[in-house]
């Protein structure tokens, strides 16, 4: 079977390794696997070569890109940074004209899926569960959105409309055991915040970007690996996630038809394809709401793989044109992220 060249950005980040490690665990061909980040140099043993990219609003984005692919000869870019996806999929055929492949969906459905109050105001139109929630850009409107949401008897939440990794989320609850969130819980815990206190911080900011107030979920959060061909499911790999800073740390792989029979209506009707990642949540209610997708390959790719479904290889075969072993049923496992360190020289290179 032929060799294959990929690049993949922002392999600096936590998640980058364990997907790295997907394609340098195939064992039927070679993956040479070039590595991009914003640093100087990054800690991660599972690429072949690295460059140093640059940001993803760098307007010399896209040309550097391709000055790595057509000098490294690659087949196959893999974006995992969120603000280069609508940018390198629109460049789509730049890119294939140096004989490189965008596994990427277009780039007005990856702008559509990232902002998420215009995400989920296309999923109230058609009649698919997403959270209650409004916009507010100053104090007052922070006010009166709580009191909409039924805030205090719900705990609410808000986050950036646009954001990534859990960045800007808060939780807004009067109930707090304020002797574990003084005394016990480490920082990464303390994810919830009093009314109050966090009225009393806002007042102190004179410009707000665009927030997004909705109702807190307070049921099981789930994770989904999913792999789609034009929309039509072909598997998924679905576990409970846990309520921490954003970074996969382990989970419990589960089967759950609600969660199967939601995940296929939006990847139908957004004519998902590929691989990439979805988080839902159980709302006190019982029902299942979204809460975002990621149009990339998702960080905690390392479960598919634990699964015999290596669903970062299977994007490579698919864009390749290759055929695809679906057949591998989803059993019942654990995993457990684990913290690992590593030695380099002042060069880069590992000891």
């Amino acid at each position: 079977m032929k060799d294959v060249r990929i690049l993949v950005t922002g392999v600096g980040s936590i998640a980058s390794v364990s997907v790295c490690r997907c394609f340098k665990s195939v064992t039927e061909r070679n993956i040479y696997v070039v590595g991009t980040d914003v640093k100087e140099r990054v800690p991660n043993m599972n690429i072949d070569k690295y460059y140093q990219n640059k940001r993803y609003d760098d307007p010399d984005l896209i040309d550097h890109l391709l000055d790595i692919c057509k000098k490294e000869k690659i087949d196959l870019i893999m974006p995992l940074v969120d603000g280069e996806l609508s940018r390198i999929a629109r460049h789509r055929e730049d890119f294939l004209k140096v004989g490189t492949i965008v596994c990427l969906n277009d780039a007005d459905t990856i702008l559509l899926i990232q902002n998420k109050y215009n995400f989920y105001k296309y999923l109230d139109e058609h009649d698919i569960g997403a959270p209650k929630r409004l916009l507010f850009h100053n104090v007052d409107e922070f006010i009166n959105g709580c009191k909409e949401l039924g805030f205090p008897e719900n705990d609410v939440c808000y986050k950036p409309t646009i954001s990534s990794g859990s960045r800007g989320f808060r939780q807004i609850t009067n109930n707090i055991d304020y002797e574990n969130y003084l005394f016990r819980d480490r920082l990464s815990a303390v994810g919830a915040f009093t009314y109050d206190y966090m009225l009393d911080l806002m007042q102190k900011v004179k410009e707000f970007p665009e927030m997004m107030l909705m109702e807190y979920l307070s049921g099981a959060l789930v994770n989904v690996e999913a792999f789609a061909i034009k929309g039509k499911v072909k598997k998924l790999v679905m576990y409970t996630f846990p309520r921490d800073d954003g970074n996969f740390l382990g989970g419990d792989v589960i089967i759950d038809k609600n969660v199967e029979e939601y995940c296929e209506k939006v990847i139908d009707m957004l004519k998902l394809d590929g691989y990439f990642g979805l988080q839902l949540a159980y709302s006190k209610d019982g029902e299942v709401k979204m809460l975002e997708i990621n149009p990339r390959i998702h960080g905690s790719a390392i479960v598919s793989y634990f699964e015999d479904n290596n669903f970062p290889y299977f994007e490579i075969k698919y864009r390749l044109g290759e055929e695809i072993d679906f057949s591998k049923e989803i059993k019942p496992i654990r995993v457990e992220a684990i913290r690992e360190y590593v030695a380099l020289t002042d060069d880069g290179k590992y000891v």
